[in-house]
């Protein structure tokens, strides 16, 4: 036999959080996670532009992009995430899921195209 001695917090691992997004349908809040904002650098005033696949309807995407209709970022002091709102956005997308409630989802943290992030809509987590 060969033992070895385990130590609280030395050599542990820690888990990282998953990057995720909140939707609000009540208010259009729209919530990204600090590793979501580390991933996108997603600052306070970036443009968030959102994309439904039209192929795929339930398929949404998200990216920093700088056009007509992209939404600005606004930084939530106390606990470091991003946000920004739109109701008639928050609503188009959890109605296309079939979602009359606040719902959170995990982002698939590889870009599609090198610059779209996708909504895992298919794995909402639960609260």
């Amino acid at each position: 036999m060969k033992l070895r001695q385990i130590m609280p917090g030395v050599g542990s691992t820690k888990s990282t959080p998953a990057p995720t997004v909140s939707i609000c349908y009540f208010n259009g809040r729209i919530g990204f996670n600090k590793p979501t904002c580390e991933i996108l650098a997603l600052g306070a005033g970036c443009p968030v532009a959102f994309y439904q696949d039209e192929e795929h309807p339930t398929d949404w995407y998200f990216t920093k992009e700088k056009i007509p209709g992209a939404l600005k970022a606004i930084a939530e002091k106390s606990t470091g995430n991003i946000s920004c709102n739109n109701t008639i956005l928050a609503r188009r997308i959890l109605s296309s899921l079939n979602l009359h409630q606040s719902q959170r989802f995990y982002v698939d943290p590889a870009p599609v195209e090198g610059k779209y992030y996708k909504i895992l809509t298919n794995q909402p987590i639960k609260k």
